[in-house]
């Protein structure tokens, strides 16, 4: 595991649900683009996809369930 696959940046370009220059420090992890993808489409997000949806995150709402990120490697 490399530190710096942890600070890859992700941006959304989404004029119509999220407001210009939101910045968010939260971390998140490549399984949550699936639900969040799934979540702007507004379908629903099926209960066996691991991950959880960056909406609430680019709306500057950090939900108080929202999990830190842990990784390992055998």
């Amino acid at each position: 595991m490399h530190e710096e696959s942890f600070q890859l940046p992700f941006l959304i370009l989404y004029p119509l649900g999220i407001a210009g220059g939101v910045t968010c420090e939260n971390m998140c992890c490549n399984v949550d683009f699936a639900p969040t993808f799934l979540d702007y489409a507004g379908l629903t997000i099926p209960s066996y996809m691991r991950g959880s949806s960056l909406k609430p995150l680019s709306l500057g709402k950090t939900p108080d369930n929202w999990k830190e990120l842990a990784y390992h490697h055998y």
